[in-house]
């Protein structure tokens, strides 16, 4: 107990000492604006033109950079569906019948979830790695990756196609996208797969009125 005494005094710090600060000027550090390229908004295009069944899944990263609202314009322009990962439900409104030329499947109800990733033909995955409670992108809650074609937009390079395969990563800031994408004269709004929208409000609105 001595011992310890002892080798606590010694332990005296001068706080006078610790609260001088420095007169310098803090240098400012911006870094470069990633958007992305041409090409690549045009491989957005092409792919979406020749998908039946367009899925847009929001991740964390849309909350993050405050996109919910272009990630909607986004998805009803291309005639898409919406699902979120679980650290992104707030992105959406939880009932299918908030937007009239989207479908909002929100993530409380996991069969319609299940079934707009599995039978989707075009996954476009905004800010998420689809991690653990994304089922990792896999099989049996996603589609065959032969069958299921995959682009990946994030500002993180490390989350781009590194769980799932891709055949598009886009690393650019969310928001700068998005408003690139909306802008282009070229993107323009297309008729949705009704019949896919009818099925999953469908299934949404069974699971909700078996719980009233």
């Amino acid at each position: 107990h001595s011992f310890l005494e002892r080798w606590c005094s010694g332990l005296r710090v001068d706080y006078k000492k610790l609260s001088v600060r420095s007169t310098a000027a803090v240098p400012k550090v911006s870094a470069p604006a990633l958007t992305a390229t041409n090409a690549q908004g045009q491989g957005v295009l092409d792919m979406g033109k020749a998908a039946n069944r367009v899925l847009v899944h929001a991740g964390t990263g849309t909350s993050h950079s405050c996109t919910e609202g272009l990630a909607l314009k986004f998805a009803e322009t291309l005639g898409a569906a919406i699902t979120t990962s679980w650290g992104a439900r707030c992105c959406m409104l939880e009932d299918p019948a908030a937007s009239t030329k989207s479908c909002l499947v929100p993530f409380i109800y996991v069969q319609a979830n299940n079934e707009a990733h599995v039978t989707a033909d075009l996954v476009i995955v905004l800010g998420s790695r689809l991690g653990e409670t994304d089922w990792w992108g896999k099989m049996p809650y996603w589609g065959h990756p032969n069958r299921q074609r995959f682009i990946y937009v994030d500002v993180d390079a490390a989350n781009l196609g590194n769980i799932h395969q891709s055949d598009l990563c886009i690393q650019a800031d969310l928001s700068i996208f998005l408003r690139q994408m909306i802008a282009r004269p070229d993107f323009v709004e297309r008729a949705p797969n009704q019949e896919w929208f009818n099925t999953l409000s469908g299934m949404c609105k069974a699971r909700r009125d078996s719980q009233d």
